[in-house]
């Protein structure tokens, strides 16, 4: 029995306070594994005990105009200015440690000869082992697990979007706040903030773009 159920558009991914006051999150986007680590922990906020219990509140109404809601806009909003804030100075402690992505390989990574984040993090790889290209693919085996951060591609017909060493390449802020909505706008949705709600906010947050 629930005290509290939030439902999104997919009813697989739901979360609440049940009536014994344990909090409970079924699969939802931003706490899947190979998520970064902000990203989980700013989902794990948002649809936190603390965040719902606000929505408890007999004053306090399912929509941003109330506390609850406005609480969410705050946090959402300082989220990403945190995200933008490390990424623009490069803070390299909060970049290695919070913002790679994880892949469990289902074949060995020198397999794969195609433009895809195997084989840009195989290459990688063959290149920290100064060339050595044996000792690289005793690395890479098959249902081996790699942590990579992604990148914006330098041009040129050089398509290499993730990278084993994020201190050497120019991270891809924007992708990093998509990437960081798309965990989001389905709380937010699930929340009750409507369709234009949410396309003024992405606007904002993702695109830096603000309405007169």
């Amino acid at each position: 029995i629930w005290k509290l159920l939030v439902l999104g558009k997919n009813k697989k991914q739901y979360f609440g306070i049940l009536e014994n006051d344990e909090h409970m999150c079924k699969t939802l986007i931003g706490l899947k594994g190979d998520k970064p680590l902000y990203f989980t922990e700013v989902v794990s906020k948002l649809v936190g005990k603390e965040t719902l219990e606000l929505f408890l509140d007999d004053d306090v109404h399912t929509n941003n105009d109330g506390r609850a809601g406005q609480h969410v806009l705050d946090l959402i909003r300082s989220t990403f200015g945190i995200l933008g804030d490390k990424l623009l100075v490069r803070d390299m402690e909060f970049i290695k440690e919070k913002l790679f992505y994880t892949m469990q390989t289902k074949d060995p990574l020198y397999e794969c000869t195609d433009n895809r984040w195997q084989k840009y993090i195989f290459d990688e790889i063959v290149q920290d082992c100064n060339g050595d290209r044996v000792l690289a693919e005793r690395r890479s085996h098959a249902k081996s697990v790699h942590a990579y951060w992604k990148i914006i591609p330098n041009g040129r017909g050089d398509k290499k979007s993730c990278t084993l060493h994020p201190e050497r390449y120019t991270l891809d802020i924007r992708g990093y706040r998509n990437e960081l909505w798309n965990c989001i706008e389905p709380i937010l949705q699930a929340y009750g903030f409507s369709s234009n709600e949410c396309i003024t906010l992405r606007n904002e947050l993702v695109n830096n773009q603000t309405e007169l």
